[in-house]
């Protein structure tokens, strides 16, 4: 009888284990959803495990879906033009870029110095568009100044 005690306990331990790591996975995944009027577009954003993704049109990731994966901890800056919806315009700076998925959209991604500073002068110089700030690391949405989704130290709502 004394044999199965060590057998028990490691089997609470596991199932403890399991059950914590089961429960983060869970909880780990937060979307927000939102609607940009002048330019018609639904967005879903999305923190999970690590990777932040922009998603357009649609509330969740497939290969019909237009979007970008990022890593989390970075700070992304995207723009909208009312006049040609087609276009999106993507820059981010302290993150890793990782992959996009163009279906209906013409995803343009800015990266380096010099594309940074005609990206600011070019699109954030204009009134007419749509600018969206993304802070990955807090989960923080900002549209044309504008707080959509304030996050908070644990990324969530």
């Amino acid at each position: 009888m004394k044999k199965r005690y060590p057998l028990f306990i490691g089997m609470f331990i596991f199932l403890g284990v399991a059950y914590l790591i089961f429960r983060n996975w869970q909880i780990s995944k937060s979307d927000y959803n939102f609607h940009i009027s002048d330019t018609n577009i639904n967005v879903t954003t999305s923190k999970r495990y690590g990777k932040f993704y922009v998603i357009f049109d649609n509330t969740d990731i497939s290969d019909s879906a237009d979007y970008l994966e990022v890593k989390t901890g970075g700070d992304y800056l995207i723009t909208f033009d009312p006049k040609n919806k087609s276009e999106i315009n993507f820059m981010y700076s302290g993150g890793v870029f990782l992959k996009k998925n163009e279906i209906k959209y013409n995803i343009h991604i800015y990266e380096n110095r010099d594309e940074k500073q005609n990206f600011m002068s070019t699109y954030f110089a204009s009134d007419s568009l749509k600018n969206m700030y993304i802070d990955t690391r807090y989960y923080t949405v900002i549209l044309d100044g504008d707080t959509l989704k304030k996050g908070s130290i644990w990324g969530g709502t």
